[in-house]
């Protein structure tokens, strides 16, 4: 014991250190110098920001910066003791910054070039890094229930892409642009690629590309945010092949389901917190996975409603986030604006839940954030006219909100069943004392509460105004779904026996079991034939809704076979402007014509000729029955005739019907100067 003494005394005698420690003094670490924010090394790394985008731009490899700039932004954060919490976190933050960052971009000279951005990107991190004297570091711990969650992910992806698996080319295609709106979400992302920013700011250069409904009145954060995505994938501002992008962009929108998936899952493990933990925190993560993936809300995939997906699994985000926030108060202020802007530019029905529910955490969580007032003032002041700025922009071009609120359009409401089993849940955990004192359970609850008095009031507005409610009440009930889900976990609490094992071979069966548990509660299987009333528009028992998608026989584009034959022949994305009148539903005709018009990036040029094909019904096909011409169709010629004579866009006519071909022909020949440029007669177009 007193050598031990006598040898630590004398390593504390001047000149009497070990080398390995003078060696250190002498040149210290990489990490020390960046905490001491020694110049030599930031001047190193701040060229090394600017020298990767470029060998990656030159390797085509621009998606390694997404990789890179993921984790040095998770590294500086310290939110989240899991590598799946600060992934998620990292890329709620990502999200709102690259939405924001959207609008300067739409003004720079560079648009969304990979080097421009990647290398502003990686140096606005090290200033950051610099600032903090702190260097990337992330979590090692992994839990149980990470696998199920990115299990599910996966899941809702091919589920999403469900009847494509295995088709030909041009089914695929068809399925890609199933409906009208589908369409026009891949014209606004296909613009904001092509010209680098966003069309709002950008309306000279967009308006004879983007649909008209879309350039200036459409929050455009989803179609930015996948737009930028590949750019980085493709490593090609151009995006190329129409046909192959809008391949990837069906690929995405169904990675964005996925996404949105986990993010309601993870958001639901987060508030619930370290307490619920085992099979316990599992069964619930499989169970809201379950129902994610395989019921009602896999509507919105073949409805097209892009926006909204991406949309719902933000404000999962930032209601895990606020009911449970970071210990720092600068990050809570940070991470609450930068979701705030995302929610605002992708789907702002969602803002006022949004709003909402940043109430309720900045009360509850008073203390942590107001030392840093001064920084939550700055970031409003940034923030808001951020999220506002689509807005304005859309008042500015004569929307109008009250009358946008009581738009009347086709979807699948929640069952009354289901919202009250999730209302109840909602409340239930609270019957545990060990809830009622967590202020993430007190902010689940109270935020459900006003989120729902919110869809209320919503409800009392639509039914004194229209007398009944309308396409958007439903979503903003989807919208209040989500938020209750993700502060579910409450209801955990009531799950407290018996206690199983977590741990080893018996743990990991546990866990099987309690994700089988979670399928059967959630009435997630089916078996036996498919049941489903497309009058009603309901499944049948025991056949979810992802199956009646998958199946393919259902719910299809009736111009799959059109397709094809287009694609064949090489007329899809050929560059040249294109109306199709094929079928005697007029709804046929535009839809084709809009597929082909935003394939040839000219659909904000030919979309008044596109949307009066209304008023030409009844000239497919069957125009050639034995059954002969009628008045009625030739009301519709000379409709279709005044569609041709005012374009001043030269047209090509693709028709189904000889006999229509030939008087378009002799018409076109008494009216060389009219906007008819060819007659392409494809008969049984939709049948191959």
């Amino acid at each position: 014991m007193g050598s031990q003494v006598l040898v630590r005394w004398a390593r504390s005698l001047p000149g009497q250190l070990p080398k390995q420690r003078a060696a250190a003094d002498e040149a210290p670490s990489a990490t020390a110098r960046l905490s001491g924010r020694d110049p030599r090394l930031v001047g190193g790394l701040l060229a090394g920001a600017w020298a990767l985008p470029v060998v990656t731009h030159l390797l085509h490899i621009d998606a390694l910066l997404i990789v890179v700039i993921v984790y040095v932004t998770g590294g500086l954060i310290r939110m989240g003791g899991t590598v799946l919490d600060r992934l998620m976190v990292t890329l709620g933050l990502l999200a709102g910054t690259a939405m924001a960052a959207g609008i300067p971009f739409s003004f720079w000279p560079f648009g969304l070039n990979p080097v421009a951005v990647g290398g502003t990107a990686l140096t606005v991190l090290l200033a950051i890094a610099v600032a903090l004297r702190r260097r990337p570091r992330w979590p090692r711990r992994v839990l149980g229930s990470d696998l199920p969650l990115l299990a599910a992910m996966g899941i809702a992806s091919a589920v999403a892409y469900g009847p494509l698996w295995f088709m030909s080319a041009g089914h695929r295609l068809a399925f890609s642009a199933l409906t009208g709106d589908r369409t026009r979400h891949f014209s606004l992302f296909d613009s904001i690629h092509r010209l680098g920013g966003y069309t709002y700011l950008m309306q000279g250069k967009a308006r004879g590309v983007v649909d008209p409904g879309m350039l200036a009145v459409y929050p455009p954060g989803q179609h930015f945010t996948y737009a930028l995505l590949d750019i980085f994938v493709t490593s090609h501002t151009d995006p190329g092949s129409p046909t192959a992008e809008l391949m990837r962009y069906e690929v995405y929108t169904c990675l964005g389901y996925g996404f949105f998936v986990l993010c309601v899952a993870w958001g639901a493990r987060w508030v619930a917190g370290p307490a619920l933990a085992g099979w316990r925190r599992t069964f619930m993560v499989a169970a809201i996975a379950s129902f994610l993936s395989t019921g009602v809300m896999t509507t919105s995939i073949w409805c097209g409603w892009d926006p909204q997906i991406f949309g719902m699994g933000l404000l999962a985000l930032i209601t895990a986030c606020a009911l449970r926030p970071p210990s720092s108060g600068r990050l809570h202020i940070i991470l609450m604006a930068a979701l705030t802007i995302a929610i605002c530019l992708t789907y702002e029905l969602f803002a006022p839940f949004a709003a909402l529910i940043i109430v309720v955490s900045a009360v509850l969580y008073r203390k942590r954030w107001l030392p840093h007032w001064k920084l939550a003032v700055g970031a409003a002041i940034v923030a808001l006219p951020v999220s506002l700025s689509e807005v304005l922009s859309a008042k500015q071009s004569g929307l109008q909100s009250s009358q946008a609120a009581l738009a009347i359009g086709f979807t699948v409401p929640m069952t009354q069943r289901s919202l009250a089993i999730i209302a109840v849940l909602s409340v239930i955990g609270f019957a545990a004392h060990a809830a009622r004192r967590r202020p993430t359970a007190l902010a689940a609850l109270v935020s459900t509460a006003f989120c729902g008095a919110a869809v209320l009031a919503f409800w009392a507005y639509q039914h004194a105004t229209i007398h009944t409610t309308s396409y958007y009440f439903q979503k903003a009930v989807q919208a209040w779904v989500i938020i209750a889900l993700v502060g579910v976990g409450t209801a955990g609490h009531l799950l407290r026996r018996p206690k199983l094992p977590s741990r080893g071979v018996v743990g990991a069966a546990i866990g099987c079991v309690a994700i089988l548990a979670g399928f059967v509660a959630t009435d997630s299987f089916y078996y036996g034939p498919l049941k489903f009333s497309y009058l009603k528009m309901k499944p049948g028992r025991h056949t979810t809704w992802a199956r009646v998608w998958g199946s393919g026989e259902h719910i299809f584009p009736a111009n799959r076979d059109a397709m094809d034959t287009l694609l064949a022949r090489g007329l899809l994305g050929d560059g040249v402007p294109t109306l199709t009148v094929w079928q005697d539903h007029t709804l046929e005709n535009i839809n084709l014509s809009l597929v082909m018009a935003t394939l040839n990036h000219d659909d904000g040029s030919i979309s008044p000729q596109i949307y009066q094909l209304n008023a030409a019904p009844n000239l497919g096909a069957t125009a050639d029955s034995a059954t002969g011409w009628t008045a009625d169709q030739d009301k519709s010629v000379t409709a279709l005739e005044g569609i041709l004579a005012q374009s001043s866009t030269p047209l090509r006519l693709i028709v189904g019907s000889s006999t229509l071909a030939d008087k378009l022909e002799q018409w076109k020949a008494q009216h060389p100067d009219s906007g008819l440029k060819d007659v392409l007669l494809i008969q049984n177009l939709g049948n191959g």
